[in-house]
């Protein structure tokens, strides 16, 4: 714990369903990803790598899982923050620990 308090992350990078291009639950010959495709992944990987080391300084670490929302599919808001709503009402026994010891 920083002298500032608690630190209390949500990594929203968590959860999702794998995409077909990953092999997913498609049946059949898997499609070979596009360039785009591949350039998310890499970016992601990146990105992934730099929010461990953040995520290594938290005091607790909140995983919302958005099942069913993509990483660019901005119409599924109300999912994605839906379940965020439910990570952080399981994670309040938690973070009431953390900040009343």
């Amino acid at each position: 714990m920083g002298k500032d308090g608690p630190l209390i992350a949500v990594n929203v990078a968590s959860g999702g369903n794998p995409s077909p291009a990953s092999g997913g639950h498609r049946r059949g010959k898997p499609r070979v990803p596009g360039l785009t495709d591949t350039l998310l992944r890499t970016m992601t990987i990146s990105s992934a790598m730099a929010s461990e080391k953040v995520l290594a300084q938290a005091d607790l670490v909140i995983k919302p899982n958005p099942i069913g929302v993509g990483l660019m599919e901005y119409h599924q808001i109300d999912r994605a923050r839906e379940a965020g709503r439910i990570a952080a009402r399981e994670a309040l026994p938690q973070i009431m620990e953390l900040v009343h010891g």
